[in-house]
C-alpha cells in the first residue's frame, strides 16, 4: 500500500511525503505560515493616561465559590490590571463587576 493510498484509507497525513499531497486539499498543512513583519503588528498609541483601555469576561477553572468568569481591565499606558470574579454573564453582574473594578480606583 503506497503512503498515499494509506492517507486516502485513514484520512491521516503522518507518514504520507508532502511531494505527493501538492495538488490534494491538505497540502498547505505542510507549509510555514509567514512571519508577521515588524510593521505588520497592531500598534496602539496611547496619548495620555486612561485614554485606552481594554477589558475582556474569561472563562474561569473550578472554583469553590462557584465562580465561573472572571472580567479583566487593562490600562494600556501604564499597563496597570485588575479583575473581579462573577457567577454567572448576564449584564448586571458584568456591570457591577465594571462597578466594583472602577470603584477600587486602580485603573
Amino acid at each position: 500500500m503506497t503512503p498515499l493510498e494509506r492517507y486516502y484509507k485513514f484520512y491521516n497525513l503522518s507518514g504520507v511525503p508532502a511531494r505527493l499531497l501538492e495538488d490534494q486539499e491538505y497540502y498547505n498543512i505542510y507549509q510555514r505560515p509567514l512571519k508577521e513583519k515588524r510593521s505588520e503588528h497592531p500598534k496602539v498609541i496611547v496619548w495620555k493616561e486612561n485614554a485606552t483601555q481594554q477589558s475582556d469576561l474569561a472563562e474561569m477553572p473550578i472554583d469553590l465559590k462557584r465562580y465561573h468568569y472572571f472580567l479583566i481591565v487593562i490600562e494600556i499606558s501604564k499597563r496597570r490590571v485588575d479583575a473581579e470574579p462573577i457567577k454567572y454573564k448576564f449584564t448586571n453582574s458584568v456591570i457591577k463587576a465594571f462597578i466594583k473594578i472602577y470603584g477600587r480606583g486602580r485603573i
